[in-house]
């Protein structure tokens, strides 16, 4: 029954202990940490990317909207002819698309053929 005693003042003790322990203040301090991360960081860098999502998209989507919403056609030469230009622009893309994949096709068989053969062969 002492036993018992002794061993419930001694818990009381350490549940009222008014100095911090080193585990105490090691995890105030990882919850403080935790706290300016999520509170100040997390806020600090979600805004970061909203800027910088807003400048790099949004912006540029704006300003083109800008550009042609004003533009009133009063005949179809002004209409066929941005048409003609959004054409172009198409063709192009499409091209260099076309481009880029045989030569991306070129430079994979050239790749096997140095692996294959030890040396490149053209």
């Amino acid at each position: 029954m002492a036993n018992k005693v002794q061993l419930e003042t001694l818990f009381n003790k350490l549940l009222k202990l008014p100095d911090d322990t080193e585990i105490s203040k090691i995890l105030k301090e990882i919850e403080d940490n935790d706290n300016y991360i999520t509170s100040i960081q997390l806020q600090t860098l979600m805004n970061i990317h909203d800027k910088s999502f807003k400048e790099k998209y949004h912006n540029q989507l704006e300003q083109l909207y800008n550009k042609y919403k004003n533009k009133n056609y009063t005949s179809d030469a002004g209409l066929h002819n941005d048409a003609a230009i959004i054409d172009r622009d198409i063709r192009i893309l499409e091209e260099t698309m076309k481009l880029l994949k045989e030569n991306s096709s070129e430079h994979k068989k050239h790749i096997r053929s140095i692996t294959k053969n030890g040396i490149a062969s053209d």
